[in-house]
């Protein structure tokens, strides 16, 4: 990388300002080559790659946490909409319709837990006005 702070006057012959003019040309050709694709990527120090890693290893993690996540919500989601086309489910009201409103905070869950709010309404409310199908 090119530093002007750390630039030494090669020759009393260039002045300091063409210096720095020569030094704005090659950084201006060495990002359009990069653009281009032409230019090499810079090599990562060995410390620099152990970082970045960790850093994937730490993402992929998180990931797989919340895959795992959006599967129980979702085999949830499935169990109470099965259940609530049964009556057995309107005493059980008062203990679910808090933790589905709680949930539809989060973007995990606010999908499939947005569906099974319209449909415990209907289990609720049968004689309410048809819903809107469900949408994939």
């Amino acid at each position: 990388m090119l530093n002007a702070k750390n630039m030494k006057r090669e020759s009393k012959v260039y002045s300091y300002k063409e210096q720095q003019e020569e030094l704005a040309l090659r950084r201006e050709l060495e990002e359009k080559r990069r653009r281009e694709g032409k230019g090499k990527e810079p090599e990562l120090t060995p410390k620099q790659k152990e970082a970045l890693r960790m850093q994937l290893d730490k993402e992929a993690a998180i990931r797989d946490s919340l895959t795992a996540l959006y599967e129980e919500v979702s085999k949830t989601v499935s169990l109470v909409r099965a259940a609530s086309h049964t009556p057995s489910l309107l005493p059980h009201f008062n203990s679910l319709l808090p933790c589905v409103l709680k949930g539809l905070q989060s973007p995990l869950s606010a999908p499939s837990l947005a569906t099974l709010y319209l449909s415990l309404r209907l289990a609720a409310l049968p004689t309410g006005p048809p819903l809107p199908p469900p949408s994939a």
